[in-house]
């Protein structure tokens, strides 16, 4: 959320049908966004300082993004097209400019399907609509699972990035192995980091860096 340009801009999100994305008309009010799909499940969403291009993650559970150029009062379906893991779902992302978005994708074994009114975030936490209409976030028991050979089947991790406004897509990392990602930041199109999950006998948390935008280590 910024004040910038004399009148505010934002862009809130939620699980919603019709009104899962939502932007600032004034000081006030929140306003519905159009989006081109009716049922929409925020995971994530990005803005650039000036509060004009907004991405939001993951459009219902899909290889897909919404992107606003108006401050979030339309968006428009970028769909991901580079080759990803089996199963790999967009989960967060990074706005550096108009053009330039990475966004993490990943799975975990034995994956809940999210429906209308529950939505897995990661391998243990969901949110889930209340029949007042409200949202609760609801966090589940660590999931147990026999690893075989060091791995464990259904884990997958990705970052995919685009420098044409998600017109094409190109995956810079792709793992199937023990961790799915969750959250990416970048300081620029060259320098981001990107944090993951597993629930394994290996380590719990993973970190991967990039210096030059392609190669996640």
């Amino acid at each position: 959320y910024t004040t910038l340009f004399r009148s505010p801009h934002g862009v809130v999100g939620g699980i919603g049908l019709g009104n899962g994305v939502q932007y600032a008309k004034n000081a006030t009010t929140f306003m519905p966004s159009y989006v081109p799909t009716l049922f929409v499940v925020t995971q994530d969403i990005r803005a650039t300082k000036d509060g004009q291009q907004v991405l939001v993650i993951d459009n219902a559970g899909s290889n897909a993004v919404l992107y606003s150029a108006d401050a979030g009062a339309a968006f428009e379906e970028k769909k991901i097209t580079s080759a990803l893991p089996k199963q790999a779902l967009a989960r967060y992302g990074a706005l550096v400019d108009a053009k330039t978005w990475f966004v993490t994708l990943g799975n975990w074994p034995e994956k809940k399907q999210s429906t209308a009114s529950v939505h897995y975030q990661s391998a243990r936490v969901f949110s889930m609509k209340t029949a007042d209409g409200k949202v609760k976030r609801v966090s589940e028991k660590m999931m147990s699972r026999v690893l075989k050979n060091g791995t464990a089947d259904g884990y997958s991790a990705a970052v995919a990035k685009t420098t044409d406004g998600g017109a094409t897509w190109t995956t810079v990392f792709s793992a199937e192995s023990n961790f799915y990602f969750n959250a990416i930041d970048c300081t620029s199109a060259t320098h981001c980091v990107a944090v993951g999950e597993g629930f394994n006998q290996g380590a719990g948390a993973h970190i991967y860096q990039t210096t030059d935008g392609q190669t996640f280590t």
